[in-house]
């Protein structure tokens, strides 16, 4: 993939602009496993133990950190696990294909959307970490905004909100 940059504007104001950046960041964006398939079906025991398909068992989103200043970015991080599969299961399900789903993140700022992403985003077994980077612009309006997002897996869809903050000029 290439530098992946979307902008939009709310109608506040004063105008906010979001850049969403997979790449080219300071900090390391993309996937990175942190439980391979043998230690998320351990982790996960009691519901992994009778499953023959690769059914997610857990996941959380969080923004780090919670205070930033306008022309700076937060970290949008995804934490999922899915089950190991028998691999017979795995060849027969949707004719051996890879399972792809729905990563949405939408960004508010009072009640009024400033940003939305969708990516389609291939999910796999084990525990995997998916950083990405939400960018505040420096005319950003100070004040909390709310990051939702959504996945959509295995004909399923779920969501969770946080928050972040961006700091009032001057303030520490």
């Amino acid at each position: 993939m290439g530098d992946k940059k979307i902008a939009c504007s709310g109608s506040l104001l004063v105008p906010v602009f979001f850049a969403f950046l997979l790449y080219g960041c300071a900090q390391s964006p993309g996937e990175r496993m942190w439980k391979t398939p043998d230690e998320t079906s351990l982790a996960y025991y009691e519901f992994c133990k009778d499953r023959f398909d690769a059914d997610m068992v857990f996941w959380e989103a969080d923004l780090i950190p919670a205070k930033i200043p306008a022309g700076s970015e937060v970290n949008h991080r995804i934490r999922y696990a899915i089950c190991k599969a028998s691999d017979l299961n795995m060849k027969q399900e949707n004719g051996g294909r890879k399972k792809y789903g729905e990563i949405i993140r939408k960004v508010y700022f009072g009640r009024k959307p400033v940003f939305e992403d969708q990516a389609v985003y291939e999910f796999k077994q084990g525990g995997w970490i998916v950083d990405a980077f939400i960018m505040a612009p420096n005319n950003a309006a100070p004040g909390k905004y709310q990051v939702d997002t959504i996945i959509s897996y295995n004909g399923k869809s779920s969501m969770l909100s946080n928050t972040f903050e961006v700091k009032k000029k001057g303030e520490e």
